[in-house]
């Protein structure tokens, strides 16, 4: 299945790069990219992808302030030239954090880690759905038979009491 991924960066080097790099897998469709962070949250917004390539630092937003306007967050994967961000990156549920200039063997690592998690979610929704299924059919079988009444002894005699008057029960141990 190919990745939808759309690309931010500030610098149109790193995107053409990156958007080389991406083609060259056959594993990803590049349907957008920006190099102001603004146009960024509106693209990503319009038509959210399956990954989003971020870059960090930008002018006036950064990734995570671009990350924080939007209203769903995509699959994210931080490119960048700064190793610093790391720790802050995965605190936002990244997926993973390249270097500039990205490599192709750190960016088929990253790829591989969004098609497994992506598969994990869809094995996940199939037996989500399988299981709503089953409780469905399960609600529209027959009902089963409980009994109307429950039988107590009090001394040595067997009452019967029907159960639409009980409202609690009192266990007292002795």
């Amino acid at each position: 299945m190919t990745l939808r991924a759309y690309l931010v960066d500030d610098e149109p080097p790193a995107i053409e790069r990156l958007q080389r790099l991406l083609q060259k897998t056959g594993r990803v469709q590049v349907i957008g990219s920006a190099t102001e962070p603004e146009q960024a949250v509106e693209g990503l917004s319009a038509d959210p992808p399956d990954v989003c390539f971020l870059d960090i630092e930008m002018p006036r937003l950064n990734g995570f302030e671009v990350l924080a306007r939007l209203p769903s967050q995509p699959i994210v994967v931080f490119t960048t030239a700064y190793n610093q961000y790391a720790l802050q990156a995965f605190a936002v549920n990244s997926v993973d954090y390249l270097l500039k200039p990205v490599d192709p063997d750190s960016l088929e690592r990253a790829l591989g880690k969004i098609e497994r998690l992506r598969n994990s979610a869809q094995v996940c929704q199939a037996d989500f759905q399988a299981l709503l299924q089953q409780l469905a059919e399960s609600l529209r079988g027959p009902k089963p038979e409980y009994p109307d009444r429950i039988a107590f002894r009090l001394g040595d005699r067997l009452w019967f009491l029907g159960l639409e008057r009980i409202t609690h029960f009192y266990l007292q141990i002795s």
